[in-house]
């Protein structure tokens, strides 16, 4: 302790060196009064005042309480359009971790019902849910980029009340070309809300950001805390047909 107090004087002394507007007590003493002064002033903040030593290293996410949660046991509930005839588009690219793949609208063979479009997941478990991350597409389209939005959070799938977050993502000056190459790269758009626990969230794509009818995702997160409670099992009455053609899954992310 008392080197990494030697090293900090050190610096503060070197920064402040040609600052006559920065100088301090310790540019004025010499080397060892201001190291003696500065370890007395280090040991009197530990013991009395309970300082915390700064640290500039990264925080581990695992260790505090809005972490996202791990998608290896998220599955995808229902989807009500997905693109699987003449492209990749399956629902399941939005919880699978990798951005190069996504989720995306039905399109081709000129069928693009519009919005909203809808993506159901379980989690696995119970959590206290915090914030949502929406990822949009990295490849250079803005094609399906989400504008108005709705978030919900449901205990056993099939009761979800109102939303827990809505509003408008705002992709701020980058370019919205579709079809692309030329759009943007947008980083992960992240929204919190007030904590609340369940086990299944839905994501409402209510309007395109071009005005176009189809919605895309590379991945969506969901950040929160430890489970709460163990998985809750879905009533057969739930597993019912959805709108434009919208299917249920029971299937894991491999």
């Amino acid at each position: 302790m008392f080197l990494v107090t030697v090293l900090r004087v050190e610096k503060l002394r070197i920064q402040t060196a040609d600052d006559p507007g920065v100088k301090g007590i310790l540019s004025l003493l010499p080397m060892h009064e201001a190291l003696i002064l500065s370890t007395l002033l280090f040991l009197l903040c530990f013991a009395v005042l309970g300082c915390a030593t700064p640290t500039n290293q990264p925080v581990n996410r695992s260790t505090i309480p809005n972490s996202p949660i791990s998608n290896k046991n998220e599955s995808v509930l229902y989807v009500d359009s997905q693109e699987t005839r003449c492209y990749n588009g399956a629902a399941t690219n939005a919880i699978d971790g990798d951005t190069r793949t996504i989720w995306h609208s039905q399109m081709c063979d000129g069928s693009a019902p519009p919005p909203p479009h809808q993506i159901t997941i379980n989690m696995g478990a119970s959590y206290t849910v915090t914030a949502f991350e929406y990822v949009p597409r990295q490849d250079g389209s803005a094609c399906g980029w989400i504008n108005q939005y709705e978030f919900y959070v449901s205990t056993d799938g099939t009761h979800w009340g109102n939303p827990v977050a809505a509003g408008t993502f705002n992709y701020g000056n980058l370019s919205k070309k579709c079809p692309g190459p030329g759009a943007g790269v947008p980083g992960p758009l992240q929204v919190a809300f007030p904590p609340t626990t369940g086990q299944y969230v839905r994501l409402r794509a209510l309007s395109e950001v071009n005005g176009n009818p189809w919605i895309t995702a590379a991945d969506i997160h969901v950040l929160g805390g430890p489970p709460t409670a163990k998985s809750a099992r879905l009533p057969s009455s739930a597993f019912e047909p959805g709108q434009d053609g919208g299917r249920w899954f029971s299937t894991r992310k491999k």
